[in-house]
């Protein structure tokens, strides 16, 4: 008897003494799994996606072209760069650069590699170049440089022609909608590149793609297109990129 009421007792005691927090006895306590967070919108596969120039899921070039087009309001600048290379051997980067503002424009070209040449009128052996157009209320100003001396005459040839409207239209006709996110807008893909795209002095254009980033307003952020090619008789490798950015200052070459 007085034994039984020592065990009860000490049994007491010690649930009097655990340590705070201890778990009670009782039912085990249940688990709660996290609610599952949902994946960024994704793309029915089956039914495609509509929105700027994009129907079912394929973009409509033209569309999305003139959309891209009418989007780009206020201050902005619009870098283009082309890369050739063949093997190790970089034979041209180009890089075109045009800032606009209500009160004027500027646009920079500048040309570095073996291939410069063709692009400089008159000159055979012309490794880099550069150039520099200001337009404004004024008129128009022009500073040119080749090989480091100045040529106030030189007019130079862009190898590639950069129109905000078109070459959306040309790259991105048919391309399909890969993901969809709030954040990043549209992911863009293109399987082929059109052989009427390609600059004048490349031919047989072939294992080409382009992708692209598609805001909701319809501006495209960024195309980015690769593809192979034949300059004169060399086969060479092109990286041709086109990025929107909003705002610009542009200042007069001097």
């Amino acid at each position: 008897m007085y034994r039984s009421l020592l065990v009860v007792e000490l049994l007491v005691v010690a649930g009097c003494n655990a340590p705070a927090g201890a778990p009670a006895d009782g039912p085990a306590a249940t688990t709660v799994t996290p609610a599952p967070v949902p994946p960024p919108e994704a793309i029915d596969r089956e039914g495609g996606v509509d929105g700027p120039g994009i129907d079912d899921g394929v973009v409509d070039g033209p569309a999305l072209g003139a959309i891209h087009a009418d989007s780009l309001v206020g201050n902005r600048t619009r870098v283009a760069t082309l890369r050739v290379e063949a093997g190790n051997e970089t034979l041209l980067v180009y890089r075109e650069s045009r800032a606009v503002t209500a009160e004027a424009t500027l646009r920079r070209r500048t040309y570095e590699g073996p291939t410069t040449a063709r692009f400089v009128p008159g000159d055979r052996t012309a490794t880099t170049a550069r150039t520099a157009r200001y337009e404004d209320a004024d008129g128009t100003r022009r500073r040119t440089v080749v090989d480091g001396e100045r040529r106030p005459e030189a007019r130079l040839v862009a190898p590639v022609r950069v129109d905000d409207r078109e070459t959306v239209a040309a790259f991105l006709d048919g391309a399909v909608v890969v993901s969809r996110t709030p954040s990043l807008g549209y992911q863009l893909s293109a399987r082929s590149v059109p052989e009427a795209a390609v600059p004048g002095f490349l031919t047989a254009p072939r294992d080409g793609n382009a992708r692209a980033v598609l805001r909701e307003d319809g501006r495209v952020v960024r195309l980015a297109v690769r593809y192979d090619a034949r300059s004169d008789d060399r086969q060479v490798s092109v990286t041709w990129e086109v990025t929107w950015i909003p705002g610009a200052d542009p200042s007069p070459p001097g």
